[in-house]
């Protein structure tokens, strides 16, 4: 892989119409909150606001390294969550509409089991025969689980080393633990919890109204949830996409480039010999 490779190959994917488009938008976006953050003085958010301009060289990057190719539908979803990075906290995305952060790993569900299933053609081989196929969907799906998990581990250090607030709490009403009972055998339950006091500090309370405070299980949780339903919903399409040339150009992305044109031949006769046998 050489730098001018990689130069000439930036440049044949920005001549893309729809490439080009979404890269245009997706740029203006990060100039126009650059500039509303230097008007209001948030060095923090400029920076997250124009290093994220970078998601394009950087998508082109990833291509040509790995030797794949990404529809425009599953570029639009990258530009997506990363735009939604931007509105979240910045823009207060996640206040004004409590569903936002469900929604984007709602998305990156569906990225992560694109990139698996990608993965699973870039190591082994073209995905022609249903046994591949089978091995791709259950690639797709592992991948993605296992991003989700890897990023709520991420959550987790940054909230407990780095004193950071990345697990979101959840206020509840309701609370089922064998701690409260002391022993295993019978839980005790509270049902219709109103407010609780926190006793404090040197005589120091705080009173949290409307139920007892969860700190962030339920968010974590939930969250893999949601990235599983992605990766689900991707598996569907991906399916409906094999007797739907367009839905699999706009979502499945292609492997340009195979470690051995003759080692991939060879597994494609191996495979096909096996799906005889069986």
């Amino acid at each position: 892989m050489s730098f001018k490779g990689l130069v000439k190959y930036m440049g044949k994917r920005l001549k893309e119409p729809a490439f080009l488009v979404i890269s245009i938008i997706f740029v203006a976006f990060c100039l126009f909150s650059s500039v509303w953050w230097i008007v209001n003085f948030r060095a923090s958010y400029l920076a997250m606001s124009a290093l994220f301009i970078l998601f394009i060289p950087a998508i082109c990057i990833a291509e040509y390294l790995i030797g794949m190719r990404m529809g425009v539908g599953l570029i639009l979803l990258v530009l997506s969550v990363a735009a939604g990075g931007i509105l979240g906290s910045p823009f207060n995305f996640y206040t004004l509409f409590p569903h936002f952060d469900t929604l984007l790993h709602g998305i990156s569900g569906v990225i992560f089991a694109a990139l698996g299933y990608m993965l699973a053609e870039r190591l082994f081989g073209r995905i022609n025969t249903r046994t591949r196929f089978v091995g791709a969907i259950v690639m797709a799906l592992s991948f993605s689980l296992a991003i989700a998990v890897v990023w709520e581990i991420h959550e987790y250090n940054c909230t407990l080393l780095l004193g950071m607030e990345t697990m979101d709490d959840t206020l509840v009403d309701y609370i089922k633990s064998f701690v409260l009972s002391g022993t295993r055998s019978e839980p005790t339950i509270l049902e219709g919890i109103t407010h609780t006091v926190i006793y404090y500090g040197e005589g120091k309370s705080f009173v949290i109204e409307g139920g007892y405070l969860d700190i962030g299980i339920i968010d974590t949780v939930s969250d893999m949830i949601i990235c599983t339903v992605g990766a689900v919903v991707f598996s569907i399409l991906a399916i409906i996409a094999r007797r739907l040339p367009v839905l699999n150009k706009l979502l499945i992305p292609s492997v340009t480039r195979y470690e051995s044109d003759e080692e991939s031949v060879l597994a494609d006769e191996a495979a096909v010999s096996m799906q005889t046998a069986e």
